[in-house]
């Protein structure tokens, strides 16, 4: 029961962030001009540079994201931006590990479920 419980509650967190990237921000391409690996072992932090179209004004922006993995500099990436913010920038693998993630809480949780 405990388990279930666990599951259940990773799969809402897994759910919510999820949610929140799909509703707060938009896909958009940006340009890797250098990154820094964190702590962990598959997490880096990029220097992205990219360009948003603000009151009709061509804004270009570099500011330092998240992902997972390692990307290539000097390549075109997909990102995701802040709608109402620009200067929060998120890498899409991150938003599709999540997507990962929940779809395996998913599975595993309905398993417990059914066989309990």
């Amino acid at each position: 029961m405990e388990l279930i419980v666990i599951g259940l509650v990773c799969f809402i967190a897994s759910l919510a962030q999820v949610i929140n990237f799909k509703v707060n921000y938009v896909r958009h391409y940006a340009i890797c001009l250098d990154y820094t690996t964190g702590h962990y072992a598959f997490t880096s932090f990029p220097l992205y540079e990219y360009e948003m179209i603000e009151a009709g004004v061509k804004v270009v922006y570099k500011n330092t994201g998240i992902a997972f993995f390692y990307p290539k500099k000097g390549k075109r990436h997909k990102v995701l931006i802040h709608k109402s913010n620009h200067n929060k920038i998120v890498g899409y693998s991150e938003y599709i590990l999540n997507l990962i993630l929940t779809f395996l809480l998913s599975i595993c949780l309905l398993s417990q479920i059914i066989f309990m």
